[in-house]
């Protein structure tokens, strides 16, 4: 009869066949947060200009107090402390969401612009009585957030559709989003310059940002949202982490990255919104908070991927070298495809003499027939044959243009060609699911920004 005994190693625990990773730097963190935490929200809650006895706090949190006990300690302090709670924690996943999937730390959602498009639709609808009649006999307060929701999604549906072109491009999202952030903040001002004193003191309220008016029933709307957004962001949190390494190795990796960046953005949007209509337009908590807390746990991202590729697996591939390498040729590419290439200027032998038979199968991992494709109207590769069996090196070399880097893209299902097949074990590639794939092949893909450590 086996015994599991408990062992504790430095960074995890294990029992018998199982075992847990533990980051001690990022559970102690958590653990100081949540003290933090829960001692702000004990002053907030016991503490105020009316004085109460902690039994009567007790008391009216329980439901058993009088009428002003509930209001002033339930409905005004308890309100506000956790509405606080759940907007500072929309704010923040919010920010490191898009951040996440723009890899860029500036790209938070009131720099992109979402939070201004959510304060021009409530300041529209504050300041213009005619729009305020077409939210029919909802109070004031309501009208406003409902409206600053709706511009939060009017705002990024707007900022997608000017910075797409033929896909998502994080950078050009952040200019696209700071352009319209301008915009947005400048009708704001216009706003207010053209109404009447008491519609502008109504909109400068609500723009300054502020906890004040939040009451219980605020926090029941905006908890689902919150509830709901973190779900999805326990669900979306390893192909975030390969997001962090570009588009091409989430994609290599198994993962969709159109995907899960609409759903980050999409999740974002909707948080944003959500604390929007509670707290109004709180600056800069959704740009501080993802690197605040990024720094405090010490999880800025995965590690870099390790240097080199690998290729459908075999069991027979011996060790090569290249006789034609970078440093002898300037126009080698810098992926290197394994096996023989019909097309390749140079082939590949193991050092200290040619591959054995046994090593040297007929099994053709990957093969490319009468492929044509490129770049929108631009063809690069036209009718490109190449098999690679198992067992060599294949270099591709030409001088800059000539479509290496198209040919690889291609292997990889990276680049859809036009016309023409890609067989990966004598099956197409285009069938395979994208985690079947990435259990055959991969590549260290070409990007202009190195994972972060």
């Amino acid at each position: 009869m086996s015994t599991a005994r408990l062992a504790v190693r430095r960074r995890g625990l294990a029992l018998g066949p199982f075992a847990v990773r533990v980051r001690w730097r990022a559970l102690l963190a958590g653990l100081g947060t949540t003290v933090v935490l829960v001692a702000l929200l004990a002053v907030s809650v016991f503490t105020g200009t009316l004085h109460f006895e902690p039994d009567r706090v007790l008391a009216a949190i329980a439901g058993n107090g009088n009428r002003v006990e509930q209001l002033v300690i339930v409905d005004h302090r308890l309100a506000r402390a956790l509405a606080a709670v759940l907007v500072g924690f929309a704010l923040g996943c919010a920010g490191a969401l898009t951040q996440s999937i723009t890899r860029n730390p500036i790209a938070s959602p009131d720099i992109l612009g979402v939070i201004s498009g959510a304060s021009l639709c409530a300041v529209a609808v504050a300041t213009q009585p005619s729009l305020r009649k077409l939210f029919g006999n909802l109070p004031t307060g309501e009208a406003i957030s409902l409206a600053a929701m709706l511009g939060g999604l009017l705002t990024t549906a707007l900022i997608l559709a000017l910075s797409w072109r033929a896909g998502f491009d994080g950078l050009r999202l952040i200019l696209v989003g700071l352009s319209v952030n301008a915009i947005a903040i400048a009708g704001v001002s216009f706003a207010l310059t053209r109404t009447e004193d008491y519609s502008a003191q109504l909109a400068m309220r609500w723009l300054t940002g502020s906890l004040a008016p939040a009451r219980m029933s605020d926090v029941e709307r905006l908890l689902p949202l919150v509830l709901a957004g973190a779900a999805v962001c326990v669900v979306l949190h390893q192909g975030l982490a390969r997001l962090r390494m570009g588009r091409d190795l989430t994609q290599l990796l198994g993962g969709r990255p159109a995907r899960i960046e609409a759903v980050a953005l999409l999740v974002a949007v909707l948080l944003v919104a959500g604390a929007c209509a509670v707290a109004g337009p709180v600056a800069f908590v959704a740009f501080v908070a993802a690197q605040g807390a990024m720094r405090l746990f010490g999880t800025a991202g995965p590690r870099p991927w390790p240097p080199g590729c690998s290729v459908p697996r075999s069991s027979s591939a011996p060790t090569c070298w290249c006789s034609a390498s970078p440093a002898s040729c300037p126009w080698v590419c810098p992926l290197v495809c394994w096996a023989r290439s019909s097309c390749s200027t140079c082939c590949c032998e193991p050092r200290g003499g040619p591959v054995s038979d046994t090593l040297l199968t007929t099994e053709t991992p990957l093969r490319l027939q009468r492929v044509t494709a490129g770049y929108g109207s631009a063809r690069i590769l036209h009718d490109l044959d190449i098999e690679i069996p198992a067992g060599r090196f294949t270099s591709i070399i030409g001088p800059n243009g000539c479509g290496k880097s198209t040919t690889l893209r291609v292997m990889a299902r990276l680049l859809v060609p036009t016309s023409g097949d890609v067989l990966c074990r004598d099956r197409p590639i285009a069938d395979l699911r994208p985690k079947d794939l990435a259990t055959e092949l991969a590549m260290l893909p070409q990007v202009p920004v190195a994972p972060r450590a």
